[in-house]
Formats: structure tokens, sequence, C-alpha cells
């Protein structure tokens, strides 16, 4: 997984890079193929703002965006994080929800096909 931080107006240091990779690292264990984050600072007066995009490249179409905002870089990148591990859940469990789907189908399928017919 190669993570992308990038800085607008602020460094990005070793240490916080460091940090953001600890972290973004966790998120992966919600997708089930190779995922791509980038991770933008930017400052503007006294206050830091954060930007996670994380992109599924399993070709499943996911991007998932959060935004923070803070007057410590770190809790900007927290308040990020949050969100998007919020929205990192609910999409695996709709993937989850959706390949139960599928196989409850192609169970009763499967079930069809090998019950005899009683016309016959």
């Amino acid at each position: 997984m190669k993570i992308v931080v990038s800085g607008h107006h602020t460094d990005t240091g070793d240490s916080l890079r460091i940090y953001v990779e600890e972290h973004i690292k966790k998120l992966s264990k919600f997708f089930d193929g190779e995922i791509e984050p980038r991770v933008l600072f930017e400052k503007e007066h006294n206050t830091y703002k954060s930007e996670i995009i994380i992109k599924d490249k399993k070709g499943n179409h996911a991007e998932l965006v959060a935004n923070g905002e803070s007057e410590d870089i770190h809790r900007a990148f927290e308040l990020a994080l949050d969100k998007i591990a919020h929205q990192a859940r609910k999409y695996h469990e709709k993937v989850k929800k959706s390949f139960k789907k599928k196989m409850k189908s192609r169970e009763k399928e499967i079930n069809l096909a090998l019950t005899p017919d009683p016309n016959s």
C-alpha cells in the first residue's frame, strides 16, 4: 500500500508521515483489496486542514473522502480519520451485505436445479 502524504503551505516531516501511515494502515481491514490512500494537509492562518481520500483499487470504484480542521495538525488528521473510519465501516457492511445476498440467491438457484421436477 502506497500512502501519499503531502502538504500545502506546511511541512509534512517524517514524524507526521509515520503517524499518518500507522493510522491509515489500520483502515485496510475494511477493504478486500489494495487501497490507494492520499492525505493532504493545508495551513490557513492559524488552522490546519486535513483531507483523506481513499480509493479502492479492486475495481469497486469506491472513493471515500473526509476532512478535518483544527489548530493542531495531528488533531485535524484525527478528526478526518474518525470520519473516514466511519465511512469505511459503512462501506464494509454494505459490501458484506451484498455478498450475503448474492450467496443466498445462488443457493436458491442451486436448490431449484437439484430439486426433482414432480411433473416428470
